[in-house]
């Protein structure tokens, strides 16, 4: 039988608020994406979280269902977007009250959505690169190289710097042969889609040419950010995007933007990493309020 080295679960994009409070804080947001997002509201495009029901509500579910698992993991990583615009250290205190719940461990990475110094103040123990939130999970024989492309990222776009690249191709050049998962908050691909690479990532390319340029052991890239659970095969590499299990995002990779009033079903990725390759569940769960509906 295949050896297991780590098994973890994805999420990504909670989009956590005190309160449950659902609207942008408009000072997080330049003129040119004001615009921009309003030219598409008058296009009937709705680029807001698409959701039926508070975030707390449907984060607590996502515990739940983590904690169902009828099989241990080693811990949850969590690819960005924690909360939505928070300013303060203090707001993320909600954040640790969903989630101490969690019969695991549990990582955060910086999305465009979150504050990255306050976000640091969830993992006090672990230790990041710089200015940047980019560290590594080694684990068992297999690793986890963890990304941060929000830091420099422009406008809700993600972004790398020089140094983050030279980060990443000194790691790559150590163990090549390491079973090697790379999380990173956007998707560093184009999608298709001129609404969804407005929100996309700056040195994509550059990234990409690194990983398969490196000659290591990467089998996946795992991404958030669009809220869909998309795959992409690339350079023969495979990026995964996972849904958020706040709310679903109504557009789709290669076609027009839809107004389509798209329901997905919230959930996660299972990552299973062995020794000679990594499978992705997908795991879907009904929405907690239509569920509860039907009782």
């Amino acid at each position: 039988m295949t050896k297991v080295l780590l098994t973890f679960v994805q999420i990504s994009d909670t989009h956590i608020t005190v309160g449950d409070k659902t609207e942008f804080r408009p000072h997080h947001y330049s003129e040119r994406l004001t615009a921009y997002m309003a030219n598409l509201a008058k296009k009937g495009i709705n680029v807001g979280h698409i959701h039926d029901i508070p975030a707390s509500v449907a984060n607590r579910a996502l515990v739940q269902e983590i904690n169902a698992l009828p099989f241990p993991i080693d811990f949850v990583l969590h690819t960005g977007d924690t909360m939505t615009d928070p300013d303060t250290v203090e707001e993320y205190e909600a954040v640790t009250e969903i989630f101490r719940d969690l019969n695991v461990p549990i990582y955060y990475m910086a999305g465009n959505h979150d504050n990255v110094p306050a976000l640091r103040s969830l993992m006090p123990t672990v230790t990041t690169t710089g200015d940047t939130f980019d560290y590594v999970i080694s684990q068992n024989g297999a690793r986890v190289i963890c990304m941060d492309s929000a830091s420099n990222g422009v406008d809700h776009a993600g972004g790398l710097s020089d140094a983050q690249i030279e980060w990443l191709r000194d790691l790559l050049a150590v163990d090549k042969a390491m079973p090697t998962v790379i999380a990173i908050h956007h998707p560093p691909i184009s999608l298709g889609n001129d609404m969804l690479d407005f929100f996309g990532f700056a040195k994509a390319e550059t990234l990409r040419d690194t990983i398969r340029q490196s000659g290591a052991n990467v089998s996946v890239v795992l991404s958030g950010h669009i809220h869909q659970a998309v795959d992409t095969i690339q350079d023969g590499l495979l990026y995964t995007c996972v849904q958020s299990p706040f709310g679903q995002m109504p557009i789709f990779p290669a076609l027009s933007p839809s107004t389509h009033p798209y329901r997905g079903n919230p959930g996660f990725n299972i990552v299973i990493v062995t020794e000679e390759q990594t499978y992705i569940r997908r795991y879907a769960y009904t929405n907690p309020v239509v569920e509860a509906s039907k009782n």
